[in-house]
């Protein structure tokens, strides 16, 4: 297997390590997907949601910068319940330490998306995120994209094309004022 690979040829470098296998970015893929019927691409649980592309720095798994990340993750959460939407569905980093992301996800009350596919990003009804390669397939599937952003952690906005000229509602995760946010959702 891949993780023993890892494992003999890194060895010490990888105790501890949690090593899952994730998907990449495939927009060939994506777009073969995408075409199909909807009625043939289903998740149980994540349609009509907001979906989280997660792009944590290293700093973010310290246990203080954890839980602030929860609690952004969880804000959003809210924010997008109380928009309509049924929730929201967490896609974790592909280097993210698997113990981070069930913590963020137990934290935040929401759901992980650990499939080598890209049904729910398909399913959903907006998406969420900073600067991730993944909201390229946004783009492409011309849904709305809700960028975070924080004072309390390093975030990377955007800040490439064509996320720089395209349409994006910002979420200030420090304000407790929203309602804005929620009009455009």
């Amino acid at each position: 297997s891949i993780s023993d690979y890892y494992r003999k040829s890194y060895g010490e470098m990888l105790s501890g390590a949690n090593i899952v296998r994730s998907g990449t970015l495939d927009t060939a893929r994506l777009i073969r997907q995408h075409r199909r019927k909807q009625s043939t691409r289903t998740t149980e649980g994540v349609e009509d949601c907001a979906y989280f592309i997660s792009s944590p720095y290293p700093d973010y798994f310290t246990p203080t910068n954890t839980d602030i990340y929860a609690e952004i993750v969880g804000n959003l959460n809210g924010i997008f319940v109380d928009a309509g939407l049924s929730g929201l569905v967490y896609r974790p980093h592909p280097g993210e330490p698997a113990d981070f992301t069930a913590r963020i996800c137990e934290m935040a009350n929401v759901i992980p998306d650990y499939s080598p596919d890209l049904t729910g990003l398909i399913n959903a009804k907006l998406v969420c995120g900073t600067s991730s390669s993944m909201l390229y397939c946004a783009i492409i599937m011309g849904k709305p994209i809700v960028i975070w952003d924080t004072a309390r952690l390093i975030v990377c906005p955007p800040y490439y094309e064509p996320l720089l000229s395209y349409p994006t509602i910002l979420v200030d995760t420090d304000s407790d004022s929203n309602h804005e946010v929620l009009k455009e959702v």
